[in-house]
């Protein structure tokens, strides 16, 4: 739940990948910047929801921070594979990270929601493609794929860390309360040997 504070924690973590990764994009395109319009303001959008993803978590409204950053990333993410390529634009591997964030952020049934809108959404652009709607502008440069890649990779291996986290917490609590059934059980017993004497003596 979003309630945590793991949650809390995992949304400041996903807020700040994204917000090094749009100034990282931002130098890895360099003088293409000015080249195409979509290189810049690609990577000021991915920047903007960030910020404001932050500010709403500072607000104290972690549940709408994680809606803002979650569906601002999917939205900028569309727009900017509609530019850049459509289904074969590199920054399509962000809608998996989205869906397992989401999942984790808010509950199952927003994975679910968003798993269909993405869904939705990449068949739409394929169906652009096929009209051609959708300019081939060439492919990116092999340094947007790589990087791109590697923010997945960060997000991918946060999740799987906090995943593995609140596991081994709830086993944990697991045992414990399984300890103290245990010891109750046994002053059950042993009370009950107590009152089975003390019937005994009064007979």
């Amino acid at each position: 739940s979003i309630d945590t504070e793991r949650s809390a924690v995992l949304l400041r973590y996903a807020i700040a990948v994204l917000v090094v990764g749009s100034f990282a994009t931002m130098l890895t395109l360099g003088a293409s910047l000015s080249e195409s319009r979509v290189n810049l303001f690609g990577p000021l959008l991915m920047l903007a929801v960030g910020i404001c993803a932050w500010v709403i978590l500072r607000l104290g409204k972690p549940m709408l921070a994680s809606q803002v950053l979650v569906y601002g990333v999917c939205a900028v993410t569309t727009s900017i594979a509609a530019f850049t390529g459509g289904v074969r634009s590199p920054v399509m591997v962000i809608y998996p990270v989205l869906i397992l964030s989401i999942g984790w952020l808010s509950h199952v049934r927003a994975a679910l929601t968003l798993t269909l809108l993405v869904a939705g959404l990449t068949l739409g652009l394929w169906v652009a493609q096929r009209l051609e709607l959708i300019q081939d502008n060439g492919l990116p440069s092999a340094a947007i794929y790589a990087l791109h890649s590697l923010v997945v990779y960060a997000l991918s291996s946060v999740l799987v860390v906090f995943i593995l986290r609140a596991y081994q917490l709830r086993l944990k609590d697991l045992n414990k309360l399984s300890d103290e059934l245990t010891e109750y059980t046994g002053l059950l017993e042993q009370n009950s040997d107590l009152l089975e004497r003390a019937q005994a003596v009064a007979k």
